[in-house]
């Protein structure tokens, strides 16, 4: 992630929240914390999730389906106008596993920027 998608987009717009849960046996809280000083990145705010209770709202979300009693290792990518009602609105794409999709992830973060560049420019053109 820190080399294929974080490296490559350097822009201060992007925003990351890291959740990290107890699936996993070594899924813990002293790994969460290692894991945060493994992915350090400023842009990015990281969250332990102790019941999953995150995981348990996005299981049934999005494009992606899980098998377990909650989601995980999994992406979601929001514009920065997105909300939080039960659900955040404007999902540009989602994906799982992340090793797995992060081609992906690449494409739809490449565009979400591009348009969000674009965006701001006309507003700076207009105001």
């Amino acid at each position: 992630m820190q080399k294929n998608i974080l490296s490559k987009f350097p822009s201060k717009l992007l925003k990351i929240d890291v959740v990290w849960q107890p699936v996993l046996f070594t899924d813990n809280l002293f790994f969460a914390w290692v894991g945060q000083r493994v992915f350090s990145d400023e842009r990015l705010t990281h969250y332990w999730d102790y019941d999953g209770s995150i995981g348990k709202a996005f299981k049934d979300e999005g494009s992606q389906t899980c098998k377990t009693p909650l989601m995980w290792d999994a992406y979601y990518l929001f514009p920065p106008e997105s909300s939080w009602k039960q659900f955040p609105n404007y999902l540009l794409g989602s994906g799982r596993t992340i090793i797995r999709t992060w081609k992906f992830l690449y494409e739809e973060l490449f565009r979400a920027l591009e348009n969000l560049g674009h965006h701001l420019e006309n507003s700076l053109d207009t105001g």
